[in-house]
C-alpha cells in the first residue's frame, strides 16, 4: 500500500469509529430522555393527586365553613 492509501485507510477508520459513537451518543440521549420522560409523568400524576386532595379539603372546609354560619346565624337569631 502506498502512503496515500494508508493515510485514507486511517481515514475512514477514525470517521467509523467517530460513526459508531455518534450513533451510540444518540441512543444513551434518547435512554435518558425517554427516563426523564418516564420521571416527568410521575411527578405530574404527584401534583395531579395532590390538586386532588387540596380540591377536596378545600370542599369539606367549604361545607364546615357554611354550617359553621348557619349555626351562627341561628345563635344569633335566638
Amino acid at each position: 500500500m502506498s502512503t496515500f492509501e494508508n493515510r485514507l485507510t486511517r481515514v475512514e477508520e477514525r470517521i467509523d469509529s467517530m460513526n459508531k459513537l455518534t450513533t451510540e451518543n444518540v441512543i444513551e440521549r434518547r435512554r435518558q430522555s425517554d427516563r426523564n420522560n418516564e420521571i416527568l409523568e410521575d411527578i405530574q400524576g404527584k401534583i395531579n393527586k395532590m390538586q386532588g386532595f387540596s380540591a377536596g379539603v378545600a370542599s369539606v372546609f367549604g361545607l364546615v365553613g357554611a354550617m359553621a354560619a348557619l349555626l351562627w346565624d341561628s345563635l344569633k337569631n335566638h
